[in-house]
């Protein structure tokens, strides 16, 4: 289990840019030596601390089956980033990354319909006789 689980940690590193500070990883599982990092990374230290790798995986966005080896199949890394953002998030963000994601759902014609709500239509960039917001009036010609 121990070279499995260093394994798919350092595989899972090399998909988080956000982790490529090795003190940061160290400081969200709870091992901020650098090391006992180092060690564990090499190959020269392993753990049987279930809350360690239970912590690990929070940080992953993974489960604890899959840092072990009981399941094969990678989680996608873009999809482990978001989890992993959404479980280390407050509330009021949970539901900001929530309604960014619907927004993203949205079809063009939902979103175009959401966009004139609430404001009238000469609002819109693409309602008739509109012009661009802060831009200069434009003068009449006459003839």
């Amino acid at each position: 289990m121990g070279e499995r689980l260093r394994q798919r940690v350092e595989a899972l590193l090399q998909t988080r840019p956000d982790l490529q500070d090795r003190a940061v990883f160290g400081r969200l599982i709870r091992r901020p030596t650098p090391s006992w990092l180092s060690e564990f990374l090499h190959g020269k230290r392993t753990t049987n601390d279930l809350r360690l790798v239970i912590r690990m995986a929070r940080v992953f966005g993974v489960s604890v089956g899959y840092l072990i080896g009981e399941q094969a199949t990678a989680p996608d890394p873009a999809v482990a980033t978001l989890i992993a953002t959404y479980e280390s998030l407050d509330p009021a963000g949970r539901r900001l990354l929530l309604d960014m994601a619907a927004a993203f759902r949205r079809t063009p014609q939902q979103a175009n319909a959401s966009s004139l709500e609430g404001s009238g239509a000469g609002d819109h960039p693409t309602a008739p006789n509109n012009t661009v917001k802060g831009a200069a009036p434009q003068k009449k010609k006459h003839r």
